[in-house]
């Protein structure tokens, strides 16, 4: 039985790709300032968190910024250079921040872009592969030609999420350092708005060409990573050593299945340096074929993989033909090879 999906695409464009990135950021030496009292009662020493981490700083929107107005803002952007909107005949939202319970973000941004009455839109919720769950699903749709374009957007938002764990760590009065380790990793996260317009390669033949998505479960892990509360009010629970270690064997035994030899560029989800470090070396990668971005953005959620790229694009020397890898693994526990 084979452990992994495969699906091939012969004719998927990623047609353009834009960002919006937030005007806050806060540095872990600032959030450790926030956390005197705790590293005092708990003896622990400044700077824990960057060498943990990696992460120097991660950046913010206004806590009453809706996760819909940052990817509102980032897809305005690319349709100022995609001015025909009554092609998209979908429109998927894919954030682990989201406005409201119902309802769907994705209407609010159907609704602030002006889309047509026809397009199908609705919210995908896979973690931190959210985005890259509904890039394959709109990827089958295009190349069985039920639709022409998929605008796929997310609006992450960290700020309640850190202010609410550095309140909890500051204001239990049982805290501990279980406690603070299991809310580590709340701590590394950052925010973006990302939007990627897919299409037909053959109308598109200059533009990136989406040739495979794969992807494996391991649903054992449910409970190593779980989010709770509001957008108002939000905390999460990590078990990092466990979901490291078993995400990345599960990741392992993924990529063994696929086979592959052959890229000149890599970009992984943007978690930690711990992280990155181990997934090169269990996965054979080679390290100079990655980029990183979690030291100055953190981890994005569903918005860091894409996000990468679109920095790899600028940053790095692609040429036509050059097969560029993205992988990554969410909580739930999920892995994806694109």
């Amino acid at each position: 039985m084979k452990y992994a999906s495969f699906h091939q695409f012969k004719n998927v464009a990623l047609i353009d790709m834009e960002a919006f990135l937030p005007d806050q950021w806060i540095s872990s030496d600032e959030i450790e300032k926030r956390l005197t009292s705790t590293y005092e009662k708990l003896s622990l020493n400044p700077g824990r968190l960057f060498s943990l981490t990696g992460v120097q700083r991660r950046g913010v929107f206004g806590a009453e910024t809706l996760p819909s107005d940052i990817a509102t803002y980032a897809a305005k952007n690319l349709l100022k250079r995609n001015s025909d909107k009554d092609d998209i005949d979908l429109l998927i939202y894919t954030g682990v921040s989201k406005d409201y319970i119902e309802p769907s973000t994705a209407a609010r941004v159907h609704h602030l872009l002006g889309l047509c009455a026809r397009c199908l839109n609705f919210d995908i919720s896979n973690a931190c592969l959210g985005f890259m769950s509904a890039v394959e699903m709109a990827s089958h749709l295009i190349e069985s030609k039920q639709i022409r374009k998929a605008l796929i957007v997310t609006g992450e938002n960290s700020a309640s999420l850190l202010n609410g764990t550095i309140n909890r760590l500051s204001n239990t009065a049982t805290v501990n350092r279980t406690l603070i380790k299991q809310m580590t990793a709340s701590l590394t996260l950052g925010s973006a708005g990302v939007a990627w317009l897919l299409g037909s390669h053959e109308s598109h033949p200059l533009k990136p060409q989406i040739n495979f998505t794969s992807t494996s479960a391991s649903t054992d892990l449910v409970d190593l990573c779980k989010g709770h509360g509001t957008r108002e009010d939000m905390w999460m629970e990590t078990d990092s050593e466990a979901l490291l270690t078993r995400g990345i064997q599960h990741g392992k035994r993924h990529w063994n299945e696929l086979s592959i030899k052959t890229y000149q560029h890599i970009f992984t989800h943007q978690v930690s340096r711990g992280y990155s470090e181990t997934l090169a070396r269990e996965l054979g990668l080679d390290e100079s074929k990655i980029l990183n971005t979690f030291h100055q953005y953190g981890n994005m959620g569903s918005a860091a993989l894409p996000f990468t790229f679109m920095e790899g694009m600028k940053m790095r020397s692609m040429n036509k033909g050059d097969e560029v890898l993205l992988l990554g693994i969410g909580s739930g526990l999920n892995t994806q090879v694109m």
